[in-house]
């Protein structure tokens, strides 16, 4: 039962980190796409729209976001890895006291 728990949380965490980067290429090789609607012609087609640019950012600006986000990840992974420690520790000390342990 721990087996699977530890599979299914480290398939989780694959799905979390890989899908936004899957979603991210799909939609920068996804060219101008033209939406014609039921009640439009079709002999009328729509002319495609171009986004905004967002704002410009400079390669210090690149960088230090890069780096805060590498950060913030650091913590997390040391956070997770302080929990599962401590869940071990407590079911270990639970049963050398004799105590059953719940799962």
């Amino acid at each position: 039962m721990r087996s699977v728990t530890r599979v299914l949380i480290v398939a989780l965490l694959a799905l979390l980190v890989g899908l936004p980067g899957a979603v991210v290429a799909a939609s920068a090789s996804a060219g101008p796409v033209a939406v014609i609607g039921l009640d439009q012609p079709t002999t009328q087609p729509v002319p495609p729209t171009t986004a905004r640019p967002g704002p410009a950012l400079t390669p210090g600006q690149e960088s230090a976001k890069s780096r805060q986000k590498l950060v913030i990840g650091l913590f997390a992974a040391i956070l997770l890895g302080i929990v599962v420690v401590g869940r071990r520790a407590h079911i270990k000390r639970l049963k050398k006291a004799g105590r059953a342990v719940s799962k």
